[in-house]
């Protein structure tokens, strides 16, 4: 069963965090500050099943402000319990319709593939191009 993230959940949210992510490269008080901020955001979704968690904010282009997008964040889940993961993604969808969004977003800065993930709840690849600072570009 989905529902928000409340104040209670945040220590379960930083373990699963220090779980399931590369601790060199993954900012624990960023991450957390960033959950804060979209718990309180009209335009960010913040959620947790008994086994994940998903964290989504809505954005617009400047010039076309009716052009809404809904960017999942984060998406992080217990070892094992990919289903969890579906229905995050799915219910996030969803949420989107309702608020008007033309787009919905996920892709994953970790080493974690989420591919099947994308493709499960219907989502197609979209060409992205990037310069990745990181590898010297």
């Amino acid at each position: 069963m989905i529902r928000e993230i409340t104040a209670d959940d945040i220590p379960w949210v930083a373990w699963l965090c220090r779980t399931r992510y590369d601790m060199v490269n993954y900012d624990e008080k960023g991450g957390l500050v960033a959950l804060t901020q979209a718990m309180r955001l009209d335009t960010a979704v913040a959620w947790r099943t008994d086994h994940g968690f998903l964290v989504g904010n809505i954005t617009t282009t400047l010039w076309m402000p009716k052009y809404r997008t809904l960017h999942v964040l984060a998406l992080c889940v217990e070892e094992g319990h990919h289903w969890a993961a579906i229905e995050l993604l799915r219910g996030s969808i969803e949420w989107a319709r309702k608020r008007g969004c033309r787009r919905w977003l996920f892709n994953s800065d970790t080493d974690h593939r989420v591919d099947a993930l994308a493709f499960r709840v219907g989502a197609q690849r979209a060409a992205v191009y990037e310069v990745n600072f990181a590898e010297g570009g």
